[in-house]
């Protein structure tokens, strides 16, 4: 047998194949002892393959393979290992990979890439043809650190796209890092595999027959099993099967007994009994989804079981099951003024309200109010100035404490700030141009600890200033309304540019949607007047509303007193009796509003004599009784109470005049 050893030596390259930064082209192995090893690279570099390309690139010729005995071990660089056959690193990507035969060990180097396929971190293996072979494959994972990603012996780097196993055909593969050795039959023979030398599964190793497959195992042949064996495919046994390790079958068909299980035979033959296994399911549309056992094809509804996530400033639910996905919107606040007049004290409420598109009862709202306080800021007790970046330590910080700071930029630039310890914020701040006063930034209610501020300074030189010194400051903190857990919250206190906003929960996952209450306007420019009753309407005031910095439109209504309530009259008012008018305004957007009552009276009027040839003009002389008619009802009921009365009094001598007052 013909024998080659390949060792890279430049960083990057490849032990057979493609340079740093170049492409192979097509590489063809038929037979021989060849072993090819991708070199190492340091820095910001990535390893080259054992056999394939160098760090960087795409690998565009085909490798074949079509047998003897080959060992390919890829390189290992901080940007991404190379593959042991197939990419380099940075995760270089490999087009067509073809495997016919041979005795093949591929191992990655260690920093995340594939045993046989893509380079680390992520380079993408996008076609793999196995038609023989016994081949032993080691992927690696990010930095070399176990669990820190998937390693995939076949397939991507980084764990990304496994290769289809639909692709391997009359072929061992061993996965070391899985510790998994599968058996995949000879598709052109029924799926049938053989096992004509005694084979022992380790504690700790698996051995799989794969879907479609059928393993013989010959006579005289003994395949002891101290691992797991498993059966997804099936199993003609003449020979023995020997250990105590775990047997794992595998139903491809059954009968349903009842909503839990099914019954029915392994392809090796042994009855089994177990549960439904869905895994292919209907979205009905309402809440539900119809799962389809895959073994007996039983039917089973279920409600979704949803992920949730925050996307483009919503709510994405998905089922975990059966991939449907559902966004779940929800509307900025908005507030409607509500303007109770129907008392002496006018009161003006404001619902806020923030509906979601959808009705889901797991949602839940708390609404929270703005209140304004005040601390003494701490001092940093310690100043460490590297140049681009300068860090305050501030020591013992107490529970409920604050850390400020002020800075002053004298032209545009962007800058960011990083608070680290027991409480952690960090913010990005663009400056559009030059700043004519200080802005603070506020650590407020911090829990107790050491603190670190980093503070990293604009590219541009000297044009932010820092001022790091204790000051008393002044900070928003929301606080909880009790009580306040539905989408919609009325206030009947509210103030004048207050600060509200509402935190809606979905899972683990939370919104804010915030509000700014409308903001008061004053109303001047007019006084109230008292009239006389003269038989037309009257105004009750003088002058024009005015609303300074508001051209808007003010409204005027009219209200009639009754005891200690008023209630609307629709115009203004004839009649002798108390009343009031209201200007009110509210701004298109809802920002601003105003209010303003204004109470008059209208009076009935004087006569000095009941001689109509004296001047009587219908008033009420001194001593009698005057009747206030402040509305329709009461006018009614006089009415016929005086006729009545003049009547009786005209017999006595008495002629009554029904006055107005």
């Amino acid at each position: 047998m013909g024998a080659l050893v390949a060792n890279a030596s430049s960083e990057g390259n490849a032990g057979i194949g493609g340079n740093a930064m170049e492409s192979n082209g097509a590489i063809t192995i038929n037979g021989g002892k060849i072993t090819a090893t991708g070199a190492d690279a340091s820095g910001n570099r990535g390893g080259g393959s054992g056999i394939g390309g160098g760090e960087g690139v795409k690998v565009k010729g085909t490798i074949t393979i079509n047998g003897g005995n080959i060992t390919a071990i890829g390189g290992t660089g901080d940007y991404g290992a190379g593959a042991g056959i197939g990419g380099g690193g940075i995760s270089s990507y490999v087009e067509k990979i073809v495997i016919t035969g041979g005795v093949i060990y591929a191992e990655a180097g260690a920093n995340g890439a594939a045993g046989i396929g893509g380079g680390g971190h992520d380079g993408i293996l996008e076609t793999i043809v196995i038609t023989g072979g016994i081949i032993t494959a080691k992927g690696t994972y990010r930095n070399g650190i176990p669990g820190n990603g998937h390693a995939n012996a076949i397939g991507g780097g980084g764990g990304k796209n496994a290769a289809d196993p639909s692709d391997f055909n009359d072929c061992i593969i061993t996965d070391v890092q899985a510790q998994k050795t599968s058996i995949y039959g000879d598709k052109s023979n029924d799926g049938y595999a053989v096992l004509s030398e005694n084979y022992i599964i380790a504690d700790g190793e698996t051995l799989e027959i794969t879907e479609g497959t059928i393993l013989v195992i010959e006579r005289g042949v003994t395949l002891t099993n101290n691992g797991t064996f498993i059966h997804n495919g099936g199993l003609e046994n003449y020979g023995m099967i020997t250990g105590d390790g775990t047997v794992i079958h595998h139903l491809s068909s059954g009968t349903a007994i009842d909503a839990n299980e099914h019954r029915g035979a392994c392809g090796c033959g042994e009855p089994m009994q177990g549960a439904h296994i869905f895994g292919n399911y209907r979205d009905n549309e309402d809440g539900t989804h119809t799962g389809y056992c895959s073994i007996c094809q039983y039917e089973k509804d279920t409600s979704h079981t949803y992920n949730t996530q925050i996307i483009s400033d919503a709510f994405v639910q998905s089922c975990s099951l059966c991939g449907m996905k559902r966004t779940i919107t929800v509307s900025s606040v908005i507030g409607e003024l509500q303007f109770d007049t129907s008392g002496p004290d006018i009161k003006v409420g404001l619902t806020l309200q923030a509906e979601a598109s959808t009705d889901v009862q797991e949602m839940s709202w708390q609404w929270q109010k703005m209140e304004t306080k005040t601390a003494f800021s701490i001092a940093p007790s310690k100043e460490n100035d590297e140049g681009y970046r300068l860090s305050y330590t501030y020591q013992d910080v107490p529970e409920g404490g604050t850390i400020a700071f002020r800075y002053l930029a004298s032209a545009a630039c962007h800058f960011d700030y990083y608070l680290s310890g027991p409480d952690q914020s960090r913010e990005y701040v663009n400056v559009d141009k030059a700043m004519s006063d200080y802005e603070t930034v506020v650590f407020a209610e911090l829990p107790a600890g050491t603190y670190t501020l980093h503070i990293y300074m604009p590219y541009e030189d000297n044009v932010l200033t820092l001022d790091m010194q204790a000051a008393q400051v002044s900070y928003g903190v929301y606080t909880d309304i009790s009580g306040a857990a539905k989408a919609s919250y009325t206030e009947m206190a509210f103030e004048s540019g207050a600060q509200y906003r509402v935190q809606i929960f979905l899972e683990n996952q939370t919104l804010v949607r915030e509000y700014l209450c409308p903001e008061r306007l004053t109303i001047s420019g007019v006084e109230a007047q008292v009239a006389q009753y003269d038989g037309s309407a009257h105004t009750g005031y003088t002058g024009t509303a005015v609303v300074e910095g508001y051209n808007g439109y003010i409204e005027v209504t009219y209200q009639i007193k009754n005891g200690e309530t008023y209630r609307d009259i629709a115009s203004a008012p004839v009649e002798p009796g108390q009343y009031r008018v209201l200007f009110t305004t509210v701004s298109e957007d809802g920002a601003l509003y105003g209010i303003e009552a204004l109470e008059f009276a209208i009076t009935g009027q004087d006569t000095s004599s009941d001689n109509p040839g004296e001047g009587d003009n219908g008033g009420t002389n001194s001593g009698e009784s005057a009747v206030q008619t402040g509305d329709e009802s009461n006018l009614f009921f006089w009415t016929v109470l005086l006729c009545t009365s003049a009547a009786c009094l005209a017999g006595a001598g008495f002629v009554y005049k029904r006055g107005r007052k």
